[in-house]
């Protein structure tokens, strides 16, 4: 994906075939995290991702687009190049100081191509139960707080399925999926399908 972020290959050469049927992956390194956001110079250079795709979307039902974890050239891409924005956290002290920065973001990027990136759900992963009856915890807190910004907001529990999963190179829909948190993910999945 650097390469095709930095105009040097197309999207279409670089996607390849996975074990799972009907899957396909556009894979990227870390050197994605390279581009910068001060290099925009004008607003096409916020609509690279969404040009390429451009090529490839009547092949595909559905795009997923995953961006690393950070306010990077890419995940204003991302964004541009998607009809849904689904913000993933996790219930750290830090989370929702995030949004308000993603969002101011998102704004100044969005006024600069003409485009209103509308976040419409909300997932926080890594969530772990309390077995003290009424007590808060951060998953309760974080979850109160993006019920009363987003309209959706989704739960997943802390498994060390996941990263097994990730060990195995197979989404946790084909390692464990009767997992709690394989389980998790159909729900999500099928609720974010209709």
């Amino acid at each position: 994906m650097f390469d095709v972020m930095n105009k040097k290959k197309s999207i279409k050469s670089i996607i390849l075939k996975t074990p799972i049927e009907n899957i396909h992956v556009a894979p990227a390194t870390n050197s994605l995290m390279q581009t910068n956001m001060k290099s925009y110079r004008n607003k096409n250079d916020a609509l690279i991702l969404n040009n390429s795709l451009k090529d490839v979307k009547k092949h595909y039902d559905n795009i997923l687009i995953d961006t690393p974890p950070s306010y990077g050239h890419f995940i204003i891409n991302a964004a541009f190049a998607s009809d849904e924005v689904i913000l993933v956290l996790d219930p750290g002290i830090f989370a929702l100081e995030s949004i308000e920065s993603l969002h101011e973001i998102f704004d100044e990027y969005g006024k600069k191509v003409g485009k209103d990136i509308k976040v419409t759900k909300a997932l926080l992963t890594k969530c772990q139960k309390t077995w003290v009856p009424f007590s808060k915890t951060p998953t309760k807190e974080i979850g109160d707080e993006l019920r009363n910004i987003y309209k959706e907001v989704y739960t997943i529990p802390y498994s060390n399925k996941v990263y097994k999963s990730q060990i195995n190179g197979l989404p946790i829909s084909h390692y464990k999926p009767k997992s709690n948190v394989g389980l998790s993910y159909q729900k999500i999945a099928e609720a974010i399908l209709e």
